[in-house]
């Protein structure tokens, strides 16, 4: 596994409490940081129903589909840190349908 790039900001944003923090604990096993609301961020982890901020990396999750969305070309460390977040949500969906 790559290491960790805590220098990443992601910026999470869910309706549901829960999913938020199921959300906001894939960010930070990533070895990321997450971005408090209202801070700008390279990236942005979000469900579906939560508005995109305009953040270069734009991921959406919902059951069934990660959506990510590139406004810019990220830099290599962005790249790595998006990779690792992906194996995170990856992960996490393989074991809930292997259970």
């Amino acid at each position: 596994m790559d290491d960790p790039d805590s220098t990443v900001g992601v910026r999470v944003a869910a309706a549901i409490p829960l999913l938020q923090a199921a959300l906001e604990h894939a960010v930070t096993a990533a070895g990321l940081h997450l971005v408090p609301r209202g801070q700008a961020s390279p990236a942005t982890l979000r469900t579906p129903d939560q508005p995109a901020t305009g953040a270069p990396f734009d991921i959406s999750v919902d059951v069934e589909h990660i959506t990510i969305a590139i406004t810019e070309l990220p830099s290599p460390d962005l790249w790595s840190a998006t990779l690792n977040l992906l194996r995170q949500l990856l992960d996490g969906a393989e074991q809930r349908t292997s259970s």
